[in-house]
């Protein structure tokens, strides 16, 4: 078993076809499903149903377990590289605008001092665009909005936000310290899209 077929597989699992999960893990499409077949001819049983993309019963499981250990030769790789100040590496980060502007700044200044030969790549995207590059690994990390649930990322509170409501210095609710979420209904708001 190599982690090129354990690769493929998933990505075939991921996309639901073999045509996209070649264009994810930058094969032709008769590679991948060569690499499939080897997995699957190893393990004695059919992994994926061939119509669907699904996998199958026993499918499921080796894609849980697979995406673990990809993930394991993936974070190993990084810590060889890293082990080597010297070599020249890049991390990719997804954030949102704001944070990027008013939170991630002094991060950055620190971060540059600490790895002066690592390029840090920030891309600016809503909380579902980051978390869907970070599982197809086209980013490292991601700075989202919480809560998220995904049985292949780990989330750890960074940092809490206090939004404030700003109001004209006439209106009802500019008096108040302190207002309650229901209290907002029906008036017009000026906000940020639904998926940010």
């Amino acid at each position: 078993m190599t982690p090129n077929a354990l690769r493929c597989f998933c990505a075939v699992i991921d996309t639901g076809s073999f045509r996209a999960a070649a264009e994810v893990v930058h094969r032709s499409q008769p590679a991948v499903s060569q690499q499939l077949k080897s997995l699957e001819e190893e393990l004695r049983h059919t992994l994926i149903e061939r119509k669907t993309g699904r996998p199958t019963p026993l499918g499921q499981p080796v894609y849980a377990r697979g995406q673990r250990i990809l993930l394991d030769i993936e974070s190993l790789e990084r810590e060889a590289g890293d082990f080597d100040e010297a070599a020249a590496g890049e991390l990719r980060v997804g954030t949102s605008d704001t944070t990027a502007l008013y939170v991630l700044p002094p991060h950055v200044k620190r971060f540059a001092r600490a790895w002066p030969n690592t390029r840090l790549v920030i891309v600016n995207r809503g909380s579902d665009a980051i978390i869907k590059q970070v599982l197809e690994r086209k980013l490292d990390l991601g700075i989202v909005t919480l809560p998220i649930k995904h049985p292949h990322l780990e989330a750890q509170a960074l940092f809490t936000q206090e939004l404030a409501l700003v109001a004209p210095a006439r209106h009802p609710l500019a008096k108040k310290r302190r207002v309650r979420l229901d209290a907002l209904e029906g008036e017009p708001m000026l906000l940020l899209d639904p998926a940010t």
